[in-house]
């Protein structure tokens, strides 16, 4: 190091040595205030990589539903007129459940975007709802 970076870092033995208090209250503050700005930068990034997740397994469980319904209602002759019906109507109901998912949070070319991820909870919380969870990665 240059000697005048050393006395400004104050690591030149001098006779203005700082108390031990004094290091350990700027370290504290350093290392909150470094740490708030990891979590203001992290919070939204943390918080669309879980929404994604958490579409992709529900996509991947809707779809395996939607598989064994229509497997039900291939059977139509061996079931029973109401439970046919019943069962055709939750396939119809999950398939556009499934439909809407898809239009969320998938691009054009069918995978999972994480701009359509932002857009969709800007639309349903706003700007701020980004910062869901904050409080937990400022306690971290």
């Amino acid at each position: 190091m240059y000697p005048e970076s050393k006395t400004e870092a104050g690591m030149v033995n001098d006779s203005k040595q700082k108390s031990l208090k004094s290091i350990f209250f700027n370290s504290v503050i350093s290392g909150g205030i470094s740490g708030s700005f990891v979590a203001v930068f992290a919070a939204p990034l943390e918080l669309i990589k879980i929404q994604m997740q958490l579409a992709s397994l529900i996509h991947k469980e809707q779809l395996s539903k939607i598989e064994k319904l229509k497997a039900e209602v291939a059977k139509k002759g061996l079931l029973d007129p109401k439970v046919y019906q019943a069962r055709l109507a939750a396939l119809n109901n999950l398939q556009a459940v499934n439909s809407r998912v898809e239009k969320m949070y998938f691009s054009k070319n069918g995978k999972m975007s994480n701009f359509a991820s932002i857009k969709k909870i800007v639309q349903t919380r706003g700007v701020f709802g980004l910062y869901t969870g904050l409080g937990i990665h400022v306690g971290k």
